[in-house]
């Protein structure tokens, strides 16, 4: 899945701030999600994940970074293009990595 052409990137944001980003949105919104019952089984599947994401300030660069990928393509796809107001969750996670200049998928 890519981005909308005319989707923003958060400029300036770190890898850890974009996972809070992230983080904060699925956690506030996977309950209604799974409720709503329209993106199939993704939601529900995917919130026991979602609850165990730690804090920024406690999570390893690499929980951070597989729930990045997460969001890519995987368990939390099913938000890809949700927004929390401000920008798309992939935007977020596209733009942490940027920021770090690193491939999403490399090892």
């Amino acid at each position: 899945m890519a981005l909308d052409t005319d989707d923003q990137l958060p400029e300036g944001i770190s890898f850890k701030d974009a996972y809070a980003a992230v983080r904060a949105w699925y956690q506030a919104n996977v309950d209604r999600l799974a409720a709503e019952g329209q993106r199939g089984p993704y939601p529900a599947a995917a919130k026991a994940y979602v609850e165990s994401l730690p804090a920024p300030d406690d999570a390893s660069e690499s929980v951070m970074r597989n729930c990045l990928r997460e969001v890519l393509c995987g368990e939390l796809e099913f938000g890809y293009h949700d927004s929390d107001g401000k920008y798309k969750m992939a935007a977020y996670a596209h733009a942490a990595f940027d920021a770090v200049g690193k491939d999403p998928f490399a090892t």
